[in-house]
């Protein structure tokens, strides 16, 4: 899996540092619950500014992103904007263009996948609230694959491998003699 990257905006200066969107799960957590993603590509191409400062200013250190533009001419920046948004919004949601979905897997809401990565940052991974918040989707992902590969490694097992039936099979038969001597064994007289 290819990691989500940082997207650079061009042209835009928020203090004196440039705009660098960060697809982190807070971001995307926040965006998902405030908007959808459908609705925030579409209001990208709508050239919706105010949807548009909001991505900004959630994915960025730039707390306000419309007072930046107050002295640059829209036509300047928005152009380089409108062309990087879309792949930004998509990392956001844990798409990755390059490598298509795989058929057959289970379908959950951003909301309950951003909630599921959570819990694998901070639980199994051990992963600090604000550690788990500033990570991508794919990060984590990644970090969770490596921790399952780490155990099997110590611990033995492979992805290949069968779990152990849960179900009694149905020619086994309870053997009370065998049981009763067995508990004679383990009393003191």
């Amino acid at each position: 899996m290819r990691h989500a990257v940082d997207v650079k905006l061009d042209g835009v200066i928020c203090g004196a540092k440039a705009v660098v969107l960060h697809p982190s799960l807070r971001a995307a957590a926040y965006l998902e619950r405030r908007y959808g993603f459908q609705t925030l590509l579409k209001a990208c191409g709508e050239c919706n500014l105010t949807v548009i400062t909001d991505v900004i200013e959630a994915s960025s250190d730039c707390p306000d992103f419309l007072a930046t533009l107050a002295t640059v001419p829209l036509s300047m920046v928005m152009p380089g904007i409108l062309e990087k948004l879309p792949a930004h919004i998509l990392a956001l949601a844990g798409v990755d263009p390059s490598n298509p979905a795989q058929e057959g897997g289970e379908t959950i809401s951003f909301a309950d996948n951003f909630k599921r990565l959570y819990r694998i940052g901070t639980g199994w991974l051990g992963w600090s609230p604000e550690t788990t918040w500033n990570a991508t989707s794919s990060e984590i992902t990644d970090a969770y694959s490596g921790h399952i590969e780490m155990l099997r490694a110590i611990h033995g097992g492979s992805e290949d491998e069968t779990t152990r039936p849960t179900e009694k099979p149905q020619d086994a038969k309870f053997d009370r003699a065998g049981f009763s001597k067995l508990r004679g064994l383990g009393t003191v007289s």
